[in-house]
C-alpha cells in the first residue's frame, strides 16, 4: 500500500507540479489549497507526511505546523524562501524538514520518502527495550525510546529530528559519532554529505541543553570527523556547578 502524502500549497500550479511529482513516485496524494483544509484532510484522511506552503492562506503555516505537531506523529515538510531565521523557526515550531525554494521535484520526493523512513524507524522501535535506553550525562537525562529529555530535572521541548539526533549520540555516548553515521541515521543515506543539516540542527541542540552554547562541554565537535555527545557523571556536574556559583558570587 503507498504512502499518503499531502500537499498544502496556495498556487494551484506549484501544488500540481509537487503532487504530479509525487503520484510518479508511488504516492497516493491529497491536495489541499489552505491551512485549515489541510488540517482537515490530516484529521479525516491520517496522511503519512504533509508537504505545506509556509505562507498558507486561512491559517498560517507556522500555526498549522504546531497544531499537527501537539496532535500527531505525521512527518512535516515545510517549503518556503531560504532563510536561516524562518528555518529555525519552522524547525522549532516542529517540522520534521525544511525545503528553501526554489523546490527541484526530484529533491522533494527523496525528503518524503526520508521522512516516511524516520517515522516508519520511529514505529518499529516502540515497544522495543534497547540497552541503555535511558542516558544520563551532567544535567541531562535522555528517555531515547520515550523521546524525553530533561534538563535539571525539567523536560526539554524538542522536534522529532531533534530527539533522533541526540539519541544517535547517546546510542553511543563518550564515542565520536561521524558525520556520516549521524546523516544516515537520522536522515537517510542519500543525505551523508549534507554536513550543513547536522551544523544548523547541532546549534538548536546546544541552545537547548548546554549552559553556555558558546563553549560547549555536552555536544562536542570533532573537527572533520563528527561530533559526541560527553559522558560527565553527576558528581562532577555538581562540582562544576558549585565552582560557577561561586565564581559568580565573586563577580558580583
Amino acid at each position: 500500500m503507498s504512502l499518503l502524502v499531502a500537499v498544502a500549497d496556495p498556487d494551484p500550479v506549484t501544488r500540481s507540479e509537487m503532487t504530479r511529482a509525487l503520484a510518479q513516485a508511488e504516492f497516493t496524494v491529497l491536495e489541499a489549497g489552505d491551512g485549515v483544509h489541510a488540517l482537515r484532510q490530516v484529521f479525516t484522511s491520517h496522511p503519512g507526511v504533509i508537504v505545506m506552503e509556509l505562507n498558507l492562506p486561512r491559517l498560517g503555516g507556522l500555526e498549522l505546523v504546531r497544531a499537527l505537531r501537539a496532535a500527531s506523529d505525521i512527518g512535516i515538510i515545510v517549503v518556503s524562501d531560504g532563510h536561516a531565521p524562518t528555518a529555525a523557526r519552522v524547525l522549532d515550531a516542529g517540522a520534521d524538514d525544511y525545503i528553501a525554494r526554489p523546490v527541484g521535484l526530484a529533491e522533494l520526493v527523496a525528503r518524503v520518502r526520508a521522512t516516511a523512513r524516520r517515522i516508519e524507524h520511529d514505529d518499529a522501535a516502540d515497544g522495543e527495550q534497547p540497552a541503555d535506553q535511558v542516558v544520563r550525562t551532567g544535567a541531562l537525562t535522555i528517555d531515547r525510546e520515550a523521546q524525553v529529555v530533561t534538563r535539571h530535572g525539567v523536560q526539554v521541548g524538542m522536534t522529532r529530528t531533534e530527539h533522533l539526533l541526540l539519541g544517535s549520540l547517546a546510542q553511543r555516548i563518550g564515542q565520536v559519532c561521524t558525520h556520516r553515521f549521524l546523516l544516515s541515521n537520522v536522515w537517510g543515506g542519500e543525505y551523508i554529505d549534507d554536513t550543513h543539516y547536522l551544523r544548523g540542527y547541532v546549534a538548536s541542540l546546544r541552545a537547548k541543553l548546554e549552559d553556555d552554547p558558546a563553549h560547549p562541554r555536552l555536544l562536542l565537535t570533532e573537527w572533520g570527523t563528527g561530533y559526541r555527545l560527553a559522558a560527565i557523571a553527576p558528581a562532577a556536574q555538581r562540582a562544576d556547578e558549585r565552582v560557577n556559583a561561586r565564581l559568580a558570587d565573586a563577580a558580583s
